[in-house]
């Protein structure tokens, strides 16, 4: 294992055995902050006194990043990577997830390009899942007969629809929440999905 994160503190420290020594760095981690981009690549600085090294990974591949002025290939990045095991992977997987979601809290929403399926909209009055537009906003969740499920809300955007005036408090969109799976990850008891909205359809 070569990653430790603090969970108080939220800082990232690596411990690199070469040539039959401990090296201890600080880690300071570097994720794209488009709160739609699921590029799944995380960048690190790893410093120590007289040292600073920077190594990409690619979290979703498991391979290295070469990538001018953020991350390079050499010694020192094959050396860590080498090192990696399966908990450092789960580290980088949730340093990658807190930033994405922190970039999708502070996202200015007014200059997000949302491409719809824009004629399934219109015609057939699809609605459109929240997390197919911010894929690492953070999830809402019940307990149900002693059995906790994610929340799934999805957003009826057909031009003209009169779900605008009907929910004004809503913002115009119907929310409807859908049990799709367990907070553990297993497939939960799903509940009834609508696929169009009930207003416009």
């Amino acid at each position: 294992m070569v990653f430790e994160l603090n969970n108080t503190s939220g800082s990232t420290t690596a411990r690199l055995s070469i040539d039959n020594a401990f090296l201890d760095y600080d880690c300071e981690v570097l994720v794209c902050i488009s709160p739609q981009c699921e590029c799944n690549e995380v960048f690190l600085t790893f410093e120590r006194p007289g040292e600073i090294h920077k190594v990409g990974f690619n979290i979703a591949t498991r391979t290295l990043i070469n990538r001018e002025n953020i991350a390079v290939i050499d010694e020192f990045a094959n050396r860590v990577f080498i090192l990696l095991d399966e908990q450092d992977f789960r580290i980088l997987e949730s340093l990658y997830l807190s930033q994405k979601q922190k970039a999708t809290e502070n996202a200015d929403f007014s200059k997000l390009i949302i491409k719809f399926p824009k004629q399934d909209i219109e015609s057939n009055s699809i609605r459109i899942p929240y997390h197919e537009v911010l894929p690492f906003a953070k999830s809402f969740a019940v307990t149900l007969e002693g059995k906790r499920y994610l929340l799934e809300d999805h957003f009826c955007v057909k031009q003209q629809c009169q779900c605008r005036e009907r929910d004004s408090t809503a913002d115009y969109f119907i929310w409807t929440v859908v049990l799709a799976a367990t907070i553990a990850g297993s497939v939960g008891q799903t509940g009834q999905v609508l696929s169009d909205c009930v207003v416009c359809s």
